[in-house]
């Protein structure tokens, strides 16, 4: 159950792609028209092709290229009375899409205030009803994997108590859990603020409108038990977003961080940014899985920072549009990241990124042979520079070793033409200790040794 801000004016996605070199030096921007009018609440990123996005009135776009166009799937929803509210997808046949009060698809779905979860497996060709309950709300699904998801909905009328659903056929049944969280000082959920990471840890965000403080639910063992922390926030908190089981934040008009896993919220703040100029405005908040990587954007700013949130830079600050929603998906060393947002665009940006650096041809002179220098500064903490050269065009891999021989980073993998070449390495995720790199071109092999000292 969720307020709706009066300053929205259209429909839009905005969608970062990020994979092997500089990202805020390197990123660009394209503009997509989007054939539509309707709110567009959320974007689920698949994969660096696949994407859905959902909008308020039973609007379901989807991708397969990346972005270059965009195709309508959910004209069998259609246009009624309800509305659509949040969306996941595990591959461009199979979606889930939350909603209330529409009776215009396939099967027998009652009305009259009533929540449901979608389910197409064709890709929007057909939808069907895979879940139905009176006097609710489903705010929102996620699948954990392709078989398991969870869904968290608003305290259905009178039970006092939160909605939550669970999945273990791929979303073709779902099911209530016994052990599902008590409402307090009338809370309810929010769209689309719904988190998980691995198979147990789940947080959800909630809504209150008495001033009171709006919280997150956490659970570390899938639902069985629940805790409740609240947030630095007057209202509600709009989205959660953990990276791993620890390091997390979340979000309304501001930013909260926690690094315990969500027992405990610290407010922090990003250089520049003016919360009295945007009293009235929504942070958007998006991360990628699994990793530091976190994306806030306020207004046409976006921010990134690559350490749980503890420190920010700017990454962008010349959208035409408001951005408001975020969702990336990583394959391999690239990211995708999509941004819903409130023009009648879609704003494309791409770039690419590898996880230690950016690689760089120093100079145009052909070197005579092949060769690895010795890394500097070394020893290091948590940064270095390894420079090599290639003396004619090969298949080059750069990797990093620790002393018992497993590799832990590659920093160069692909064809390079001839040339002088700097990369960065990144240990600040390692330990202490005695490292290798080694570089293999063709029939050319070196290894080196540097130090980490933290």
């Amino acid at each position: 159950m969720k307020r709706l801000p009066v300053f929205f004016l259209g429909t839009a996605l905005a969608i970062a792609v990020f994979g092997a070199s500089g990202l805020e030096q390197n990123i660009t921007w394209t503009v997509q028209h989007l054939p539509e009018t309707d709110l567009m609440w959320q974007v689920k990123a698949v994969d660096l092709s696949v994407a859905w996005a959902v909008g308020n009135h039973g609007s379901i776009f989807r991708t397969t290229n990346g972005g270059t166009t965009w195709t309508s799937v959910g004209n069998s929803l259609g246009r009624g009375g309800g509305t659509t509210s949040s969306i996941d997808a595990i591959s461009a046949s199979m979606a889930f899409v939350c909603g209330v009060n529409y009776d215009g698809m396939s099967g027998s779905v009652p009305s009259n205030d009533t929540t449901f979860i979608w389910r197409t497996t064709d890709g929007g060709g057909t939808w069907s009803a895979v879940f139905a309950q009176r006097h609710g709300f489903m705010d929102a699904v996620k699948m954990i994997s392709p078989a398991e998801g969870i869904g968290v909905g608003d305290p259905v009328m009178g039970e006092g108590k939160f909605t939550i659903i669970r999945t273990t056929d791929s979303g073709a049944t779902w099911s209530r859990i016994a052990t599902e969280p008590l409402q307090l000082n009338g809370e309810l959920g929010l769209n689309r603020s719904l988190c998980t990471f691995g198979a147990n840890h789940i947080w959800f965000g909630t809504w209150v409108a008495n001033n009171t403080s709006p919280a997150v639910y956490r659970s570390t063992d899938a639902g069985i038990t629940w805790s409740r922390a609240n947030a630095p926030f007057p209202d509600d908190v709009m989205n959660v977003w953990f990276g791993d089981s620890l390091h997390g934040l979340c979000n309304e008009t501001s930013l909260a961080r926690s690094t315990d896993g969500g027992v405990t919220w610290m407010p922090i703040g990003l250089t520049g940014w003016d919360w009295q100029s945007y009293e009235n405005s929504w942070v958007v908040l998006a991360s990628v899985s699994g990793g530091k990587d976190f994306w806030a954007t306020l207004g046409t700013t976006v921010y990134r920072s690559t350490d749980w949130g503890a420190s920010w830079s700017i990454a962008y600050a010349n959208t035409n549009d408001s951005l408001l929603y975020g969702s990336f998906a990583t394959v391999g060393d690239s990211t995708v990241g999509w941004f819903t947002t409130l023009g009648a665009n879609i704003v494309a940006c791409r770039s690419r990124e590898l996880p230690n650096g950016v690689d760089v041809l120093a100079t145009g002179d052909v070197p005579a042979e092949f060769r690895l220098s010795q890394n500097y500064p070394n020893p290091f903490n948590p940064t270095t520079e390894i420079r090599y050269q290639v003396s004619g065009v090969n298949d080059v891999k750069l990797a990093v070793y620790d002393i018992l021989g497993r590799e832990v980073a590659v920093l160069v993998d692909e064809k390079k033409a001839p040339g002088s070449y700097t990369v960065q390495f990144n240990g600040s995720g390692l330990a202490s200790g005695v490292y290798l790199y080694r570089l293999a071109a063709g029939s050319f092999v070196e290894t080196r040794k540097m130090i980490l000292v933290k």
